[in-house]
């Protein structure tokens, strides 16, 4: 099935009536044990890569708090004094609820958090952060820093062995399958399916087992000394009674976080900076040539997540989404800065499922919906907006209420299939400025410039204000 009729599962892997106003406030009454956030984003709100100082986190009584350092050793015991060096050795970790995986502010870690038990118990395992400078940095990216180790293969296509781990810096892990390029913050999207479609200087492909081709007109490594990779990987994969605190998480092909399969329950995601995320082909999907990734995904079955205060950006599918066949409950979203992905929010449910229940989505900044670099990279041109549907196949009570919105490459909302608005998706009371001529809804003629009677049209965004703004 094309791309745009239907997201890939990795499983291989002004008007809504009186009752949208009633679902706002039973949700606001029974999400309210999130508590309060004690910071406001305004219009244009920045993110402080450098926090203040803190003390290293305590944890509860009888609970112990684990270590890593860029200057740790493996063969510590892991304690603040004595902290150990890498993620793989904390994978080899038993954990308990209310332990802490803590990681040194300033320092760089290669590698993916998913072999880590389910810490049994209300209490949440804790991946958060430890001392001074910049949030760690968690990033499963390959780093293309030997010029030797690259062969040219025909004139100006370059070869290196990316599972020989003596060609590369960052991750040792096998595999290819590469979402994307990166010098500094400048993103290379342009993977190609054969080698033979190598063209364009930075045009890459790889073999998914071995080798990455890259069209240059010199050893790519020696153009770009900090050129780096970033391969198919799930850098974080979420478990029942986990909380991801104050970490960075950048240069994968995959999923930044995700939660999958059996009921991941009691998840906070708080505070986390995530961007340059996705790209790779989802394999065991379609002609396995479809490119995925998303931020923060809830797949399947979730309840009782709290995504507050995280700035996610540069992703190649959604900043956030819930979707898949299972039964999510009791979800919030709030207080974030989602922009440049190329969907900000991101919702399809499939059968056999329960469908998607108490969701709130509110007090966002989302800017430029459809934008990043995985907008312009994508086949399906048409989806690129700041909030997409697919499917509809299950019940759904969701409220999208008191957010900003400024921008959006595209439209402002996409729904496949076409129609005038998703059943049980609630638009209410939110700050809504588009460029003049922008969408509103694919398939629909109304632009910002008629926002009310698109509103009226498809009985959604009851007391949302929009405003047609100048293009830069």
């Amino acid at each position: 099935m094309p791309e745009h009729l239907r997201p890939p599962r990795r499983r291989l892997r002004s008007l809504r009536f009186g009752f949208g106003v009633v679902i706002v406030v039973v949700l606001f009454a029974g999400l309210a044990i999130f508590g309060a956030h004690t910071t406001q984003h305004g219009t244009q709100p920045t993110r402080n890569a450098a926090p203040a100082p803190l003390p290293p986190p305590v944890p509860p009584p009888g609970h112990t708090a684990f270590h890593i350092s860029p200057h740790g050793d493996d063969s510590n015991p892991g304690t603040l004094d004595k902290p150990w060096r890498t993620i793989a050795r904390a994978m080899a970790q038993t954990y308990v609820a209310g332990d802490q995986l803590l990681f040194q502010r300033g320092g760089e870690y290669f590698g993916i958090i998913d072999r880590v038990p389910t810490p049994e118990g209300s209490r949440r395992w804790v991946i958060g952060a430890y001392g001074e400078g910049a949030m760690p940095v968690i990033t499963s990216a390959k780093i293309l820093n030997n010029s030797a180790a690259w062969t040219m293969t025909a004139p100006n296509v370059w070869r290196i062995n990316l599972n020989d781990p003596t060609a590369h810096g960052g991750w040792a892990e096998v595999g290819t399958n590469v979402g994307f390029l990166a010098t500094g913050t400048t993103i290379h999207a342009a993977k190609k399916k054969a080698l033979a479609d190598l063209r364009a200087p930075w045009d890459f492909y790889d073999d998914d087992d071995t080798y990455l081709y890259v069209q240059s007109t010199g050893n790519p490594s020696a153009l770009a000394p900090d050129l780096r990779a970033a391969p198919d990987s799930v850098l974080i994969r979420l478990h029942s009674n986990t909380e991801i605190d104050g970490i960075e998480m950048r240069d994968c092909g995959g999923h930044a976080i995700r939660g999958e399969d059996d009921p991941i329950v009691n998840v906070r995601v708080l505070d986390n900076y995530i961007h340059h995320i996705g790209g790779s082909y989802l394999i065991g999907y379609a002609d396995d040539k479809v490119r995925y990734g998303n931020g923060i995904e809830c797949l399947d079955s979730c309840a009782d997540w709290l995504v507050q205060g995280n700035e996610v950006h540069d992703v190649y599918d959604s900043a956030f989404t819930c979707q898949g066949s299972g039964t999510t409950t009791n979800v919030r979203v709030t207080r974030n800065y989602f922009h440049d992905n190329s969907h900000n929010i991101e919702f399809w449910t499939e059968e056999p499922g329960g469908g998607l229940h108490q969701i709130l989505i509110d007090d966002n900044d989302f800017v430029e919906g459809g934008g990043g670099w995985g907008g312009p990279a994508r086949p399906d041109q048409e989806n690129r907006a700041q909030f997409i549907s697919y499917g509809w196949d299950l019940p759904a009570d969701i409220v999208l209420t008191k957010n900003r919105v400024r921008g959006a490459q595209g439209s402002y909302v996409y729904h496949a299939p076409a129609a005038p608005h998703p059943a049980g998706w609630v638009f209410s009371d939110n700050d809504v400025q588009l460029a003049a001529g922008t969408l509103m809804q694919n398939g629909q003629p109304y632009t910002i410039d008629d926002a009310a009677a698109w509103a009226v049209a498809n009985k959604t965004e009851t007391g949302s204000t929009f405003e047609v703004s100048s293009r830069p």
